[in-house]
C-alpha cells in the first residue's frame, strides 16, 4: 500500500480500503461477531469478512512487483503470505466456513431441484422467496423471469394482498415461515388452489415446501 501511495495511486488505495474498514467498524461499533474454530464458541461465522482485504492486497502486490526489484518483491509477498503457509495441508479457513455452514442448505437445494426437475414442465412459473431459494432455480437453469419474488415489487405486492386475483404461477416454493408461505396459506381461503407436492426437511434448516397449482379448468 505504501508503494502504491508513493506512486500516486491514492484513490485506488482509498476505494479498496473502504470494505475492510467498513467491516472493522461494523465489528467494533455494531457488535458483529466473528467466530473461529479455535476460540469459543468453536464454530465458523463471518470469517469470510477477511476476503474484503483481497482486492487491496492485490493492488499492493502489483505495486510492489512493479516498483521493487523482483527478488525483493517476491520476498515481501512471501513474508506477507507466511501465516497461510504454516499449515499448507489445511484447507483455507473461508472454505471451511462455507462448507460447515452450508451443508444443510446444499442438501435441501439438491432435493428440491431433483424433485422439480421431473415434476415441473418447461416454461412453468414459480411463486417463491428470494435469497437462498434462488439456488434452486440456478441449479435447474430456470431464468428468474419465470419466478415471482419480492424483487418484482408491484406484481409481488398484488399477489400478496389479493392472491385470488393476482397469483397465477404454476408452482410455489416456500420456506417455512416466510412471506410466500403466508400467501399460500391465505390462498386456501379464496384461491387459487395450491396442493402440497413435496415437503423437504433437513436437520438444522427450515422446512421447504413445494406446492403445485391445481387448475379447475383442465385446459389451463
Amino acid at each position: 500500500m505504501i508503494v502504491a501511495l508513493i506512486r500516486g495511486a491514492a484513490w485506488p488505495v482509498f476505494l479498496l480500503a473502504l470494505p475492510p474498514l467498513f467491516y472493522i467498524w461494523s465489528i467494533h461499533s455494531s457488535g458483529t461477531p466473528i467466530y473461529v474454530p479455535t476460540l469459543f464458541p468453536n464454530s465458523f461465522y463471518n470469517i469470510r469478512y477477511g476476503l474484503a482485504l483481497v482486492p487491496l492486497i492485490a493492488l499492493g502486490t502489483a505495486a510492489a512487483a512493479h516498483r521493487m526489484p523482483h527478488v525483493a518483491a517476491f520476498v515481501l509477498i512471501v513474508l506477507a503470505l507466511s501465516p497461510f503457509l504454516i499449515h499448507p495441508a489445511e484447507r483455507p479457513i473461508t472454505w471451511q466456513e462455507a462448507n460447515a455452514n452450508s451443508g444443510a442448505r446444499r442438501q435441501w437445494i439438491s432435493e428440491a431441484a431433483d424433485f422439480l426437475r421431473t415434476a415441473a414442465g418447461p416454461n412453468q412459473t414459480y411463486f417463491t422467496g428470494f435469497g437462498d431459494l434462488t439456488a434452486i432455480y440456478r441449479t435447474l437453469g430456470i431464468p428468474l423471469r419465470d419466478t415471482l419474488t419480492g424483487d418484482n415489487e408491484v406484481a409481488w405486492y398484488e399477489a400478496v394482498s389479493r392472491p385470488d386475483l393476482f397469483l397465477h404461477t404454476d408452482w410455489a416454493v416456500v420456506m417455512g415461515g416466510d412471506d410466500a408461505q403466508t400467501v399460500i396459506d391465505k390462498a386456501r381461503l379464496r384461491g387459487p388452489r395450491y396442493e402440497l407436492s413435496r415437503r423437504i426437511t433437513v436437520k438444522g434448516a427450515p422446512a421447504i415446501e413445494i406446492y403445485r397449482r391445481i387448475y379447475e379448468n383442465p385446459v389451463q
